[in-house]
């Protein structure tokens, strides 16, 4: 509840928003150190620099896949599209971006793992946790989760909205379901890392690493 407040002010110069970003970030930490409860939302600068971090790496992805769009975009311009190689640049690039856009799914993940950008983006981490069945299982799960929840969320929505008395229920479900989708997304994420760690397949989590970033 209290991050729901935190997202409902995000537009309080956006320091809100980040600071929830953080405690996302943390949910899924202490879920892939094992922890049976999530962790409590106190130390708000902390929570703020790991939103901050995680923020920062969403925009960079998103500039980084931007870029190859821009890229592909320019190279089928410069060719012509009536060109014979127009077709294969753009099936080319397609399959670049989607296999890019892939593996940049799996950054989390290992961010929430590793606890450290240093430790995610060296020695081919992200790649390996991307080509892993552990990765797979994840997206599935979360896909499969998040249509039930959603299809929970427009049936609830709707009885609410016909009892007419409802409707300010339903406004305080429009703030609380996305940051719980958010926070469900991250502890999945955790448990999954959690699992590949039990496995062998990764480093484990210790149980009293840090819940932010190093």
């Amino acid at each position: 509840m209290i991050d729901s407040v935190f997202t409902f002010f995000w537009f309080l110069l956006l320091i809100p928003l980040i600071v929830s970003y953080g405690y996302s970030y943390r949910v899924g930490r202490a879920a892939a150190r094992g922890d049976e409860e999530v962790p409590s939302f106190d130390d708000w600068p902390g929570m703020g620099r790991d939103g901050l971090i995680l923020v920062a790496v969403y925009l960079a992805v998103v500039i980084a896949l931007a870029a190859v769009t821009a890229v592909i975009s320019l190279a089928v311009s410069a060719v012509g599209e009536s060109s014979t190689l127009a077709l294969p640049i753009i099936g080319i690039g397609t399959i670049a971006v989607l296999a890019g856009s892939y593996i940049a799914g799996a950054i989390v993940p290992v961010l929430i793992g590793t606890g450290s950008l240093s430790k995610t983006f060296s020695d081919r981490r992200i790649l390996e946790f991307a080509l892993s069945m552990h990765y797979l299982k994840g997206i599935l799960l979360l896909f499969v989760i998040s249509i039930g929840l959603y299809i929970a969320f427009a049936i609830g929505a709707f009885i609410l909205a016909i009892t007419i008395i409802g409707i300010p229920l339903v406004l305080v479900l429009y703030i609380v379901f996305p940051v719980y989708l958010v926070n469900l997304s991250f502890a999945l994420w955790g448990y999954i890392y959690n699992e590949a760690a039990k496995a062998g397949d990764v480093e484990p989590v210790e149980p009293d690493a840090s819940l932010g970033f190093e």
